[in-house]
């Protein structure tokens, strides 16, 4: 029975993962960037980003 119910609890919550995030602002996009994982979505608010960002790895 609890074989039963941990299998139910691990299908009823999906998979952990980053999720996504909004970036509105220079030092919040280098933040996001130090701190990214994968499966994580960065999304960009309209503005100006300035400085040079690097991505290395993304698949």
């Amino acid at each position: 029975m609890k074989t039963l119910f941990a299998l139910l609890l691990l299908l009823t919550f999906p998979l952990v993962s980053a999720g996504d995030r909004t970036i509105r602002g220079t030092e919040e996009l280098r933040a996001a960037l130090r701190e990214l994982k994968p499966g994580t979505t960065l999304r960009l608010a309209p503005g100006d980003y300035s400085g040079r960002h690097h991505v290395r790895g993304i698949a």
